[in-house]
């Protein structure tokens, strides 16, 4: 999970993710988002909405770790999504999951 969080604080450092739901929302909407996480506390409508946006853009999203994770992993506030805007941390992200899931 630490491996996970450091990939995010590391693809925030590049300039390449997106916090907040209005920014991901607009984000997503322009297609460049390669990966979205959504944090596992955050509202039912939260959730919901960014996963039939993600469906529907064809993007790749997980609802994992707490909005407080989130945020301090990017040196900020409370965070309900996060968006990776690179396709190298989206995969090197996704590749952590997975390894996490199983």
């Amino acid at each position: 999970m630490n491996k996970i969080l450091s990939m995010i604080s590391m693809s925030k450092k590049a300039g390449k993710l997106i916090s907040g739901e209005f920014l991901c929302e607009n984000a997503i909407k322009g297609k460049k988002v390669n990966l979205l996480i959504i944090a596992e506390d955050a509202s039912n409508n939260t959730k919901e909405k960014f996963h039939n946006m993600c469906i529907s853009k064809n993007i790749d999203y997980i609802t994992m770790f707490k909005k407080e994770e989130l945020g301090n992993a990017i040196g900020g506030f409370q965070r309900a999504t996060i968006a990776i805007c690179d396709k190298g941390f989206a995969v090197a992200i996704n590749k952590l999951i997975k390894q996490v899931v199983n």
